[in-house]
């Protein structure tokens, strides 16, 4: 919660606007109370002339005129009267018909406060809490903050209730005062110590856990708008802390606060429309989620929008923008986006290969235990890419892979045994890897193991597994795997010789792209007759519907 309190004090003090209250202006609108109002203000009467400033500034009962705004607020203020200070303050803040001066506005809202203006003592303890236009004081802050309070205000209530916790501008923490006024704040209707209530609550933090309260304090803050009481109102639903799990609930306050710019119930919404997740699944809200909390610094969603564009997942591919959020969420450290970093720059989609980029960043990412990164660095070493050939750390970074179970490494890594690339063959080895990596369905290792069966290559010779592992592969359309599956059955190796199973797997190897496979329709169609050809053509056809290609 440090974080939020300091940016709510950030964002108070970097607005480049403060607002006059037009609050006594509701019941002013005709040009007859204006005139009254210039008559008293022009004998002297220091509140009409902070009124008749009002009026002129926002327009009520005469036309706007922010010039003559100023000189009224002028005489106000240097007549001693504190709304007037206050007012001629802002539009120094602001720049309005002065220059911008943020020296001489501290000046008079130190006169207004000085003159009991609860929102200039707020104001001037916040400037000096910040040290943001004067010299940083906590003990001016804490004075003034206290003054605001004890004059009802809301905020300042909030603040001081901040500094007895942190025991800035007091000689020690004082967490009993700190409670108090975080009590008085939130019952006066303050949705930042309202929020706090409910954390504390929430969390046993000076106070006795109580799920009860705390949903109470969440939701008198949400009601206001606040989102990150709106998001611990989600998780409330999601858990079932105090009330009935609901998913329902859960979207809705998801949906409140990411509207209200909570990137944590963006990148949450957004989880559950990629995945389906209690909502209709719909990657195109997920990517809107994704992309507006990455540009509010999320870095799980940065690193999620850049693998959605760059991959085309959900989203019509764009490596632009899948390059500069992946970039950025690899620089904040993302283990998925370094490794997708490394790959992108691997493989040269859309540009260029970039093999020193892909080599830091994938090595980036393998350290950290990334399987994809490991086993794509391992295939870079084991084939040279962007630099010469490295056997040894090949091995290495297929070996760290392939126990973690990925398919292509346990493939290269049996390869590496089966040619004794930087190390010995060996048979046991290569048939270990190349058996797991087929067997969790990689084609590669499928048509590779099918081959080394029907060869005796490296291993014992058997068609019987020959047939399995082709069929396997051929199943999952290898051309390749369908061609020698139509050479097993025209010659009977392994099972009973079938010209109309042959002809069948020739002409998918060959719709496919296998050029061997249409000398070896041809040929075996010449033994066979026309229906038995219409037959197996169908066959085919039936095979290619319902595998498409």
């Amino acid at each position: 919660m440090r974080r939020f309190f300091g940016l709510i004090l950030f964002l108070f003090l970097c607005s480049t606007h403060i607002s006059v209250s037009f609050a006594d202006m509701k019941m002013i609108t005709k040009e007859e109370e204006y005139n009254e109002y210039l008559i008293d203000a022009q004998m002297g009467n220091h509140t009409a002339q902070h009124k008749v400033g009002l009026m002129l500034q926002a327009g009520r009962g005469i036309e706007k005129n922010l010039g003559g705004a100023v000189k009224w607020y002028r005489r106000a203020a240097e007549g001693g009267h504190a709304g007037g200070q206050f007012s001629l303050g802002v539009m120094y803040f602001n720049g309005h018909n002065v220059p911008k001066d943020r020296l001489e506005a501290v000046k008079w809202f130190r006169r207004a406060a000085e003159n009991g203006h609860e929102t200039a003592q707020f104001l001037v303890g916040q400037i000096y809490y910040s040290g943001k236009y004067i010299t940083k004081n906590y003990n001016e802050a804490f004075k003034w903050l206290k003054l605001a309070a004890e004059n009802n205000h809301a905020l300042a209530q909030f603040y001081l209730a901040r500094m007895y916790k942190e025991g800035k501008g007091l000689l020690h923490k004082d967490e009993a005062a700190s409670l108090k006024w975080y009590q008085i704040a939130a019952h006066n209707g303050d949705s930042n110590a309202q929020l706090y209530m409910g954390v504390m609550y929430y969390n046993a933090e000076s106070v006795p856990q109580d799920f009860s309260k705390a949903f109470d304090w969440f939701s008198k803050a949400a009601a206001q708008g606040n989102h990150y009481a709106q998001y611990y109102l989600s998780i409330m639903y999601e858990i079932g802390l105090f009330v009935e799990k609901d998913v329902e609930q859960v979207i809705e306050w998801l949906t409140k606060a990411s509207d209200y710019g909570n990137a944590n119930a963006m990148y949450k919404l957004g989880n559950m429309y990629y995945f389906g997740e209690n909502v209709g699944q719909n990657y195109v809200s997920a990517a809107r989620l994704f992309e507006k909390a990455a540009n509010k610094g999320h870095r799980k969603a940065t690193a999620s929008i850049g693998a959605m564009y760059l991959e085309g997942d959900g989203v019509l591919k764009n490596y632009e923008k899948g390059l500069f959020w992946t970039k950025k969420a690899a620089a904040f450290g993302n283990v998925d986006s370094q490794a997708n970093l490394g790959i992108f720059y691997r493989k040269g989609k859309g540009i260029e290969p970039k093999y020193d980029e892909a080599l830091k960043w994938l090595t980036f990412a393998a350290k950290k235990n990334h399987v994809r990164a490991q086993s794509n660095l391992g295939y870079m070493y084991l084939q040279g890419e962007g630099r010469p050939k490295d056997y040894q750390r090949a091995k290495i970074w297929l070996e760290k892979a392939a126990k973690q179970s990925d398919i292509m490494a346990q493939h290269n890594l049996a390869y590496i045994y089966y040619h004794g690339y930087g190390t010995p063959k060996n048979e046991d080895n290569y048939l270990y890897w190349m058996t797991k990596s087929a067997k969790k369905g990689h084609r590669p290792a499928q048509t590779f193991l099918a081959m080394s069966y029907l060869k005796g290559d490296f291993i014992v010779k058997s068609n019987k597994e020959a047939l399995y592992w082709f069929h396997m592969a051929a199943e999952q359309g290898s051309a390749r795997s369908q061609n020698n599956l139509g050479t097993m059955y025209a010659n009977g190796n392994a099972v009973r010789k079938d010209l109309k199973l042959a002809y069948m797997w020739f002409n998918i190897a060959a719709e496919n792209g296998e050029y061997a496979a249409v000398k070896n329709k041809e040929k075996i169609g010449r033994m066979m007759s026309e229906d038995q050809i219409k037959a197996a053509v169908k066959m085919a056809a039936n095979w290619l519907r319902e595998h498409p290609i």
